[in-house]
């Protein structure tokens, strides 16, 4: 399982909380040497930010489908954004599950010829408010349930 952490840190300037996503690279092979990764990114307490998952190797790609799970006590989902496909639609994302801290994603080119995007293109982002008040690390995840992680 993949994972992407969360790092609160106090910061001084502004007596503010920060919060930094810590990368841990998260790879998946599919045709290839295929990766997924969600970039790192800072906001404070009550702020919205938005997390990219990226791709690299996203060549002639049918299918792609998943879970990803966040810790709800932290983190607060917003919406799906920045869609890297013209075939990637809102309607792609099961959130549902947002309130139980997962969203499933599926996605089938429509011309069965396969679809492949630039490396490190945004295949789409999550948003998320921070709601977390207190330094502690909390972790994004790719999984497998209740949407088994496919790629083809």
């Amino acid at each position: 399982m993949s994972m992407i952490k969360f790092n609160l840190n106090k910061k001084s300037k502004l007596g503010g909380l920060i919060m930094a996503l810590l990368l841990c690279c998260t790879c998946l092979q599919a045709a290839g040497y295929f990766t997924l990764a969600m970039d790192t990114v800072n906001g404070t307490v009550g702020q919205t930010v938005n997390v990219p998952v990226t791709v690299q190797n996203f060549v002639e790609m049918i299918s792609a489908q998943g879970t990803i799970n966040f810790d709800t006590s932290e983190l607060q989902f917003v919406q799906v954004s920045r869609l890297g496909l013209s075939s990637l639609s809102n309607g792609n994302f099961g959130l549902n599950g947002a309130p139980a801290g997962y969203i499933t994603f599926s996605w089938t080119d429509p011309t069965l010829n396969g679809t492949s995007l630039a490396d490190d293109s945004v295949f789409f982002a999550l948003e998320f408010r921070v709601k977390a008040t207190a330094c502690k690390n909390t972790a994004l995840s790719f999984g497998n349930t209740p949407t088994l992680l496919e790629w083809v």
